[in-house]
């Protein structure tokens, strides 16, 4: 969660961004989705439990898995956020999108010339795996140098 929320504050700091706080929509959609979700385990069905109050709201913090959790904390909904950008923030989201941009047109165009010359999916898994075998051998072939140097 820390990391979660240093997301955007890395954006304040950094210069990127002047504000940036979340939508209400998105507040209310999330709440509503995390109550509903809360309907059918122990803490509301069953059993009597301080999480649930008269009224009906369940304070319970997550009804999902940890691994949910980090999924949604990894990678967070931008569009639920308002950011405002600096120019500093808006020129990197530019080449961000143009990086990406350029390397699907690049794997667009790589993938049509494979498919071009002929070669076939085992082809290009005997390039693969020849390719990465040579550099597991290398990165080995370095740390055994590194390690006898460490050694002597």
């Amino acid at each position: 969660m820390v990391n979660y929320s240093l997301k955007f504050i890395k954006l304040v700091l950094a210069g990127e961004a002047q504000t940036v706080d979340v939508k209400h929509s998105a507040e209310v959609e999330f709440t509503a989705e995390i109550q509903e979700a809360l309907k059918n385990t122990v803490w509301r069905s069953g059993c009597s439990s301080w999480y649930y109050t008269d009224d009906g709201w369940n304070s319970t913090t997550y009804p999902y898995t940890q691994i949910d959790f980090w999924r949604r904390c990894t990678f967070p909904k931008w569009d639920d956020w308002n950011i405002a950008y600096t120019s500093k923030g808006v020129a990197k989201m530019r080449r961000t999108k143009a990086f990406r941009l350029l390397t699907l047109a690049l794997a667009v165009v790589g993938a049509y010339k494979v498919r071009q010359s002929g070669l076939g999916l085992q082809d290009i898994k005997a390039v693969l795996k020849n390719f990465l075998q040579g550099y597991v051998a290398r990165i080995f072939h370095l740390w055994t140098l590194l390690k006898s140097q460490v050694v002597s």
